[in-house]
């Protein structure tokens, strides 16, 4: 699970809008979700509101950043709630949003989180993640079941890993055309010049 430099510029932007918006939201107390998706997980507010920053942060940054599950939840769920909100007015006005300078329709949450984040362990149950057999089977880590049952979070299991340079790869770039949906089909799409990493640029270059 990784936080940063990625190569996809719009997946970027979308992070940076998410962690943004949550962050703000969990500060001022006006968000209606937080008891079910952080509280019950005992996340406490204050320090989900320093770790949103310390993410929104690292994701401008010129590095590549390992995610424990603790902040992989974070992301998780700052990104859901984002691409909900994002979808709902896209259906509401009837055409697409600027995030940036990406104007982009409805976005199809389960490719773009799977470009983020390797697994959603964080979101096992506990009566799964408790029986011993299946944890070791599966390889569930430390901090997925602590998540599960809903035991306080430890320091070292928030900090920010950065990825050696030659250990860096290029991600996924999911096809963009401005004012369509996200990832766009590229066998749809009437350019092939749509499809792909210089697509981004095409509204800087007009």
């Amino acid at each position: 699970m990784t936080l940063g430099l990625h190569s996809d510029p719009l997946i970027r932007e979308l992070l940076r809008a998410s962690l943004s918006l949550r962050r703000d939201l969990v500060a001022s107390g006006d968000d209606e979700e937080w008891a079910q998706e952080y509280e019950s997980r005992t996340f406490p507010r204050q320090l989900a509101v320093a770790e949103l920053g310390k993410l929104e942060h690292a994701n401008l940054l010129l590095a590549r950043f390992d995610l424990q599950d603790y902040h992989a939840m974070l992301v998780y769920f700052a990104m859901r709630f984002w691409v909900d909100q994002h979808n709902e007015q896209v259906n509401e006005v009837g055409g697409a949003r600027f995030v940036g300078p990406f104007s982009v329709g409805l976005i199809e949450f389960r490719d773009v989180i799977e470009r983020v984040l390797w697994d959603e362990d964080f979101l096992e149950p506990a009566n799964h993640l408790n029986i011993p057999e299946v944890k070791n089977a599966m390889g569930y880590g430390a901090a997925a079941w602590s998540i599960a049952n809903k035991l306080a979070v430890h320091p070292e299991e928030l900090e920010l890993l950065e990825r050696p340079q030659d250990c860096h790869w290029e991600d996924e770039v999911l096809h963009y055309v401005p004012g369509d949906r996200f990832p766009a089909d590229c066998r749809a799409s009437d350019s092939a010049t749509q499809c792909g990493p210089d697509c981004y640029w095409a509204l800087k270059r007009k």
